[in-house]
């Protein structure tokens, strides 16, 4: 993500490099919005003493490298950017996780959208 707003955002340039498979899959979650489910599960007075849950920190928004990078040129941009391809992946990611156990269980959800997350991602890099 970092290389992604630079890149479009302070460099303003319309092109950029993806390393290995495009079609991996990837969603993000706002760091606002992890740390603060993180806090709600700390500070919770659920009793679930001895309890073990695995749960996914995401979005729901599952997408490929290539439609992020696409997604985050249009936004940061306003243009349609140019995704090279370079290198071969060493692993190919076709699963994605669900916000759905950590909501229905735990009550945390992740508010932000890609593109307000950008957006305050690139506010971030300005300063």
């Amino acid at each position: 993500y970092t290389r992604l707003v630079k890149r479009f955002a302070i460099e303003r340039q319309p092109e950029f490099t993806v390393y290995g498979d495009v079609t991996n899959l990837i969603d993000a979650m706002w760091i606002e919005d992890a740390v603060q489910g993180l806090l709600e599960i700390g500070l919770s007075s659920a009793d679930d003493t001895g309890a073990v849950r695995c749960v996914d920190f995401c979005r729901g928004d599952p997408m490929t490298l290539e439609q992020l990078v696409t997604r985050a040129g249009r936004i940061l941009l306003g243009v349609d950017v140019t995704v090279n391809r370079e290198g071969v992946a060493h692993e190919r990611n076709l699963f994605y996780a669900s916000p759905q156990e950590l909501e229905s269980t735990l009550g945390v959800k992740a508010h932000t959208l890609l593109e307000d997350g950008l957006r305050k991602f690139e506010s971030h890099l300005r300063l």
